[in-house]
Formats: C-alpha cells, structure tokens, sequence
C-alpha cells in the first residue's frame, strides 16, 4: 500500500504517473495583466494629483519629501495619497484573485 512505499522511499504508486507541473510563465504573465490592467483601470479613475503621488513615491520609489516638493503639497498628503491609490489597486487585484 502507499504508506509503505512511501516509507521504503517509493514516491509513486504507478511508474507510468507523471508529475505534476505547475506553469509558472503562466501565472506570471496572468498577474503581471492582472496588475497593469489594475493600474490602468485606477489611474483612468484617479485625480491627477493623487496619481502622482502614487506614481512617483511607490512606483518610481522617490522619497515622499522629494515628491511633496516637486508637487507643492505636504510630506504627509504624498503618504495619504499614496495610501489610497495603492488600496485602490490592491482591491481591484484581489477581485481577480491576485494578491499584492
């Protein structure tokens, strides 16, 4: 039986079973769609200011200060603003089953 083939380190019960093989080219391309239709999707939705926050503090990583002063707008409402787009595009994900 299976438990002891498996204790005499047999792995399968059949030598014609083949592994299985999970695509992962697949998957990866399925959630980069996933997140570039997201991003599309919120940034088509979002005021252009809160877009930016959004797009230059996480997506092109500058500091929030450097962004704050660029825009003309507290350290504090890059945060806010940021926050926000960022659940926006994490919502919209999870409705297709892909997790950030």
């Amino acid at each position: 039986d299976w438990l002891r083939l498996k204790q005499r380190g047999e792995t399968s019960l059949d030598s014609d079973s083949q592994p299985v093989v999970c695509d992962t080219d697949f998957e990866t391309r399925h959630r980069q769609h996933v997140l570039q239709t997201a991003l599309e999707t919120v940034r088509h939705g979002a005021n252009e200011l809160t877009w930016a926050c959004f797009e230059f503090h996480v997506l092109r990583r500058l500091t929030a200060e450097k962004v704050a002063l660029e825009l003309g707008i507290s350290s504090n409402a890059v945060y806010v603003n940021s926050s926000r787009i960022l659940g926006r595009v994490r919502d919209f994900c999870e409705r297709f089953g892909e997790a950030l």
